[in-house]
């Protein structure tokens, strides 16, 4: 079997609007969604900004793991409009339930996801 090889493209960092929109408790967990208000991409490969287009919506269960549903458009400095997919788990903590509740969840956690990402057209094309 070949090896995988796999490159670096690009790193993003995506700024949201707070406060979230609380849904509220559901049999999961605690649905929030975190909508997306902006954002850069920075890499060997690739250079841009997050569209303010977007959202996480995020259930954080009360076992403190977080099931995490993003959907975004990435704009590249070429043009490039980007549609990107991901889903996955975060580890916010053990105790992240009552912290969100709290309000004072960390805005820095662990996560792990499996990102789709479709080339949608070049802005003259």
């Amino acid at each position: 079997m070949t090896e995988p090889k796999f490159e670096h493209l690009f790193t993003y960092t995506v700024t949201l609007k707070m406060p979230p929109e609380v849904i509220g408790p559901v049999a999961e967990g605690i649905r929030a969604n975190f909508y997306i208000s902006g954002g850069v991409i920075s890499g060997p490969r690739c250079q841009g900004k997050v569209l303010p287009v977007g959202a996480d919506w995020i259930v954080i269960r009360k076992d403190g793991v977080a099931n995490v549903d993003v959907r975004a458009t990435l704009e590249m400095n070429d043009g490039a409009l980007v549609y990107t997919v991901y889903n996955g788990v975060a580890d916010p903590g053990p105790d992240s339930y009552e912290q969100f509740l709290a309000g004072t969840l960390s805005p820095q956690f662990p996560i792990r996801i499996a990102p789709r990402i479709l080339r949608i057209r070049p802005i003259n094309g």
